[in-house]
């Protein structure tokens, strides 16, 4: 099954190549969603464990499984986001993420723009940073980066 977070791009939550000259932020098109238009754009891959912990995340739900996750963005039809392993409670859990933001205005604003319902997802606008310290912690769990 293709994992959840491939489906985004260009933000991932594995390593990154090495630093290089920059370059500029990749263009959306017009007539991408709202969400995906307000979203940040890295011009290269870029773990999200690198991105500014002071951004803002917009997390749609969590699942105990990767495979339920995986499941519901197939059935949902769902497109132009990503997943992360976290961990709480001293759990693993798998979060769909409609986008990564540089502040918390251009997340609302995101959240504003999303139909009533997307498959009875309650949108949460979180600080990167706890995402970020909840993706490492699962990893220390899972003895692992990967999933």
């Amino acid at each position: 099954a293709r994992d959840a977070r491939t489906r985004a791009a260009p933000v991932t939550d594995g390593p990154r190549p090495p630093p290089g000259p920059a370059a500029a932020e990749p263009a959306v098109p017009d007539d991408a969603p709202e969400h995906v238009r307000l979203a940040y754009r890295p011009s290269r891959p870029t773990a999200l464990t690198d991105l500014p912990a002071d951004f803002y995340a917009v997390q749609l739900m969590a699942m105990s499984s990767k495979e339920s996750l995986e499941a519901f963005v197939t059935r949902e039809g769902i497109s132009n986001m990503s997943a992360a392993r976290v961990e709480r409670n001293g759990e693993l859990f798998y979060v769909l993420l409609l986008g990564i933001y540089e502040d918390a205005d251009r997340a609302r604003r995101a959240v504003d723009s999303l139909p009533d319902e997307i498959g009875g997802a309650e949108p949460w606008i979180r600080p990167l940073g706890s995402l970020q310290s909840a993706m490492l912690r699962a990893d220390r769990l899972a003895g692992s980066n990967r999933y």
